[in-house]
């Protein structure tokens, strides 16, 4: 049966900065998580990561959980930011089962 997901979604992250790098994990989807050297290669790591932990979820059938924006909690080495993910055409035609013609 096909469901509606969005095409849209913004979810928190927590960027986590350590000696090395930057982490980035977000609260609400535990295993979603991504990492770079700078926090502009984080962030688009973590848009990545987050496009296919949704696109997974959706497979899966699985609830995708309302994000929540309130009450979060960081340690000194962290920031919140917001990612925004358009699931409609970001991900490869081979995940969509859709192939081009030569």
């Amino acid at each position: 049966m096909y469901k509606n997901y969005p095409d849209n979604y913004i979810f928190p992250a927590i960027i986590e900065k350590n000696e090395k790098n930057y982490n980035i994990y977000f609260p609400d989807l535990p295993g979603c998580v991504a990492s770079g050297e700078d926090i502009p290669q984080a962030v688009n790591q973590a848009k990545g990561a987050l496009e296919l932990h949704l696109w997974g979820m959706e497979q899966d059938d699985e609830v995708i959980p309302v994000p929540e924006y309130r009450d979060m909690h960081i340690a000194a080495n962290e920031t919140i930011c917001f990612i925004d993910v358009n699931m409609f055409g970001s991900l490869p035609l081979e995940m969509y089962h859709v192939t081009k013609d030569k």
